[in-house]
């Protein structure tokens, strides 16, 4: 029973911000998500590739949450080469709040705005979390 109570509110915190997304022109390209473990912290990563990415987005939903990230992008646009940008350490958010991984973040120059690129994600917080990676 308890179990049933966890996954209703967890659907009920995706399925709003999800139309939110489709709304707005964004698409999942990947994702990860980890049951609640009482009151141990949960872990969850995820991986996802675009091709020509224009923007890309993490969004994590869950209680207490950080977050980090790694993008690794090849692009010949104005000779830009390959670049790696990480997040250097542990970053705290909001559940469903979007964070910007180029075109516009200062960790990503705008000549990799139409790369290749390549993502890994993972987030921590309390009870039942999901991470999803989203472009458009």
């Amino acid at each position: 029973m308890k179990r049933m109570i966890v996954l209703a509110a967890l659907v009920a915190l995706i399925a709003p911000a999800s139309s939110a997304a489709s709304a707005s022109g964004l698409h999942v390209i990947g994702s990860g998500s980890a049951p609640a473990r009482g009151s141990a912290r949960s872990h969850v990563s995820a991986h996802a590739s675009q091709t020509d990415a224009h923007l890309l987005y993490l969004r994590v939903y869950g209680r207490h949450l950080t977050y980090r990230w790694k993008l690794h992008c090849v692009s010949d646009r104005y000779g830009a080469g390959q670049i790696t940008t990480y997040t250097p350490e542990s970053r705290t958010t909001q559940s469903g709040q979007l964070h910007r991984l180029i075109a516009g973040n200062p960790y990503a120059p705008p000549s990799l705005s139409q790369g290749d690129c390549t993502i890994t994600a993972s987030a921590s917080g309390r009870g039942p979390i999901r991470l999803q990676i989203l472009a458009g």
